[in-house]
């Protein structure tokens, strides 16, 4: 487990750090995502100084034509404490009274016992239905929905709250915990028999394919968010067939849903079928022509393709509509990086780290600058800021390591050197313990194994990091660049154009210009160089 990941008890924490405010219009966003949810909007400010969201949900009646509007209220309570019955009796009254469907309470804290209770107690007599969204199940809702969480916690990792691979029955919590979303009782019965523990997440999949005419009996809306909770749930296990068909369900049902395609363009994305995840970006857009996740994520899907200049114009689209869009602010930073326009990405960024002074995210990114534009020391002393709050920052531990790595290349002696880069293999070390999810990290360890010429173990970290990242792009360089030594050259070109096809990076195009030439294509290095100089 990533030790950077926080636990439950955290999280309310650091949800209740939003604020009143930030914290109403993340609920607003939350309930604004959910399929089958139309007109949410805040209410007005009442008695208690916040603001309610009223939203309609439409379903589908028994007879699967007729078509339902229900009529849904929900109270935002950002605390410190648990939610009291003292601080919702009234506002459940007044729901009732305005004969409203649902209320729902939405809490980064849970329910105090004595409030569950009086719920309880109260609800046979009520003619709206109480639901609790607080705490934990908060938490879960949130998880679900990544481009809202990025955009609220942009320094956070989302946390993997997946079921326990080897017990397939935990598989019947997920419609559990999702009926309890409508206030409903939801009992699947899936044919477990076949799970196969030799290859549990294909057996898994096949169980629930197999199994899919058991949820036609659910309500639409709870099968299309039951769907993109699979699809999540295999993206996280990086099972890209199984991920892609789930979320693929969900859009045969609600094909307007943004936020499921949305998942679908990062599901492709992950996966590196960048021409996919634009067409998932391209819909949204045609629904939503100033959706600011579309545009930033296709952004981002242009700067891997090479495309710096169209990439630069959907961000700064992106900051028009939400000049407070920290991941957007981060994304322009890193396009105008990749496009070596260095000082002018600095300037940029340090303004607003000014005034984001707590994004860790952009710090990280502006070490990055720094190191590029090799000002170690002013890298060095910003890094280590970021690793004084949080010494277990992979992110920051990464950039130290590259930093005493680069600086191996300008000291004279051949001890110092060996000093720089063995300091450096033990940051990427600690990275890699602490963090599955950062392949740069094996990449960068290559590059000083390869400093230290020690070849045996090289070829062996190699070879580890490919089983693990296949598709990865810095890892994929690596591996072509330990080709090249080896003498390997048609090989290692061919391993870079794969890397290029993931990420078509200045630095790896430069990678290839060099073995072309070393391999005397000079016209094609010719073509290369020409391409860079006017990138």
């Amino acid at each position: 487990m990533d030790k950077n990941i926080k636990l439950p008890e955290e999280w309310k924490n650091i949800i209740h750090k939003l604020g009143d405010t930030k914290f109403e219009h993340l609920c607003l966003y939350l309930v604004a995502s959910m399929p089958g949810f139309v007109n949410s909007h805040l209410r007005d400010g009442s008695a208690d100084g916040h603001r309610d969201i009223e939203a309609e949900l439409r379903i589908k009646a028994p007879d699967g034509l007729t078509e339902l509007t229900e009529k849904w209220r929900f109270e935002c309570k950002n605390l410190s404490k648990g939610v009291s019955f003292e601080e919702i009796s009234t506002k459940i009254h007044a729901a009732n009274l305005n004969k409203i469907d649902k209320f729902v309470i939405m809490s980064n804290m849970h329910l105090t016992p004595p409030c569950q209770d009086e719920i309880e107690k109260i609800q046979p007599n009520l003619y709206c239905k109480v639901l609790d969204w607080t705490g934990i199940h908060f938490q879960n809702i949130l998880f679900r929905h990544p481009n809202t969480f990025k955009d609220f916690f942009p320094d956070e990792e989302i946390p993997s709250r997946i079921l326990d691979i080897s017990k397939p029955q935990d598989i019947l919590k997920i419609p559990k915990d999702i009926g309890k979303i409508f206030g409903l009782e939801i009992e699947l019965r899936l044919d477990l028999k076949k799970f196969d523990s030799s290859k549990p997440e294909e057996s898994l999949a096949e169980i629930i394919k197999d199994n899919v005419t058991e949820f036609e009996k659910l309500d639409a809306n709870i099968r299309s968010i039951l769907y993109l909770q699979f699809a999540s749930l295999f993206q996280m296990l990086n099972k890209e067939s199984e991920s892609i068909f789930f979320v693929s369900k969900s859009l045969e049902i609600t094909p307007k849903n943004v936020s499921g395609l949305l998942l679908k363009g990062f599901i492709y994305e992950k996966f590196n079928d960048l021409e996919e995840s634009d067409k998932c970006y391209d819909e949204v857009l045609q629904l939503d022509s100033s959706n600011k996740f579309a545009l930033n994520n296709k952004a981002h899907n242009l700067q891997r393709h090479g495309k710096y200049d169209k990439a630069l114009v959907l961000v700064d689209q992106v900051l028009q509509l939400d000049p407070n869009f920290i991941i957007a602010i981060n994304n322009k930073a890193s396009i105008l990086k990749e496009k070596r326009e260095t000082e002018k990405a600095i300037l940029f960024l340090e303004a607003e780290v000014q005034k984001h002074q707590d994004s860790n995210i952009l710090l990280i990114t502006l070490v990055q600058l720094y190191i590029q534009d090799l000002d170690f020391k002013k890298a060095y002393d910003l890094n280590e800021k970021i690793l004084g709050g949080n010494p277990l920052n992979s992110e920051a531990l990464n950039n130290k390591g590259v930093i005493f790595e680069h600086n191996s290349h300008f000291v004279k002696s051949q001890e110092m050197h060996g000093e720089f880069n063995r300091a450096a293999l033990n940051c990427f070390d600690q990275v890699i313990k602490l963090n599955k999810n950062m392949p740069v990290a094996w990449a960068n360890k290559s590059v000083c194994k390869r400093n230290l010429e020690l070849v045996e173990d090289l070829e062996a970290l190699i070879d580890s990091a490919i089983e693990l990242y296949p598709s990865d792009s810095y890892v994929l360089k690596e591996k072509a660049i330990y080709e090249w030594n080896r003498k390997n050259f048609p090989q290692a070109l061919k391993i870079l154009d794969k890397s290029l096809r993931y990420n078509r990076t200045i630095n790896i195009l430069i990678q290839k210009a060099r073995l072309l030439f070393a391999m005397e294509k000079h016209n094609e290095v010719i073509q290369i160089v020409d391409f860079i100089l006017i990138t």
